[in-house]
């Protein structure tokens, strides 16, 4: 919008031109596309590995001659005016996203101190119009409010500029979609002593069991001591269960450990024997445990207040206990995608030609 409100400035055969500045070579691509998408200006994408750094001053006018925005990093911008390649009153309207990274040697704030406030003060030539944009004017976490405030106006002095927000998210409700927050609330009650007691009793029971029809086997020692310590651990775990997250969840972390289908338990170091017997443990302690609980829709947990039987369905606890889990896998797997984009930028050439190509244009140069 506020590029084609000002593109009077800039159409071509205008000289001038407007700059859209981003943090970051990911979003030189991604913000053009937008641009392209939403205007009909034509729109230029550069970064350093196009090889601008080796760029003088014709191939520059021959962008500005065909583009009318320039989408680029910063510092591809800050080499470019202190090379007096572009000049800052060639500059319409400067857009710059993420804007609170401008401060200390950030190129955002080098192009700001070195050639806008120099152009402002001298009062000589125009300057662009200035349009930050960020979701957070303040990177310092934990500091004091009073620090804030004056991190907000020094960021205002060096971009010339006014701090405007939203009075509240309902303002931004009509332009951006917002998720819809549901909260289910329930007590956290413990299992009667008793009950505990029954279970845990049966789980041991069930163990021994196991362990003693593993003796009328003709098995190897060490496979018959994997077996036991399996048995051991995944006892421990349903205890675990039972006492943290009640009689029906634990019934559920059995059945899906009597599985193969299942992603919570590694069965690598046991041949298909062993993990056929183990998985019969699991399926045996499934059925137990169904014994405790009721059938029908108002089967659940116990409430200790009115003896009486919550539903976990209609409480939605079991669908909260699936939110948290599937949450916690897509976070860990969001967490790895960054880290293997962070680490493919890393990776790329900062900029120029490739060296391979610049050596053999050494050579080239060498045989003539």
């Amino acid at each position: 919008m506020l590029l084609r409100s000002y593109a009077y400035l800039f159409r071509k055969p205008s000289p001038c031109f407007s700059v859209f500045l981003v943090p970051q070579v990911v979003l030189v691509s991604q913000q053009a596309e937008a641009l392209k998408m939403h205007s009909d200006l034509k729109v230029g994408m550069y970064w350093g590995e196009m090889g601008v750094d080796f760029w003088d001053s014709s191939t520059w006018q021959q962008e500005v001659d065909k583009y009318e925005v320039l989408v680029m990093t910063p510092a591809i911008l800050l080499d470019a005016l202190r090379h007096s390649f572009l000049k800052m009153n060639m500059i319409k309207v400067l857009i710059v996203d993420e804007c609170h990274h401008a401060g200390g040697k950030h190129p955002y704030a080098c192009i700001m101190r070195e050639f806008y406030h120099k152009d402002l003060n001298s009062a000589i030539s125009e300057v662009p119009r200035i349009f930050g944009m960020t979701a957070s004017l303040v990177k310092t976490k934990g500091a004091k409010l009073d620090s804030y405030w004056k991190k907000i106006h020094e960021l205002e002095t060096l971009m010339n500029s006014k701090v405007f927000t939203c009075v509240n998210e309902s303002v931004l409700a009509g332009f951006v979609p917002f998720s819809t927050p549901h909260f289910r609330y329930y007590e956290h009650m413990e299992i009667p002593s008793s009950k505990r007691a029954s279970l845990v009793g049966m789980l041991e029971n069930l163990t021994t069991k196991h362990r003693f029809s593993l003796a009328t086997l003709d098995l190897k020692a060490s496979t018959v001591d994997s077996i036991e310590k399996r048995l051991r651990k995944i006892s421990s775990c349903l205890t675990y269960c039972l006492d943290d997250l009640g009689i029906l969840l634990a019934q559920k972390a059995a059945q899906s450990l009597s599985t193969s289908q299942n992603d919570f338990f590694l069965w690598d170091q046991l041949n298909m024997f062993s993990e056929t017997f183990v998985k019969k443990f699991c399926s045996d302690a499934s059925q137990e445990f169904l014994v405790d609980i009721p059938h029908g829709l108002d089967w659940g947990v116990t409430n200790m207040k009115t003896q009486s039987w919550a539903s976990t369905w209609r409480k939605v606890i079991v669908n909260l206990f699936a939110i948290k889990l599937f949450a916690l896998k897509y976070a860990c797997d969001v967490a790895c995608t960054v880290l293997r984009v962070d680490q493919i930028i890393m990776a790329k050439q900062a900029g120029g030609p490739r060296r391979d190509a610049a050596q053999a244009a050494g050579a080239g140069a060498e045989e003539d």
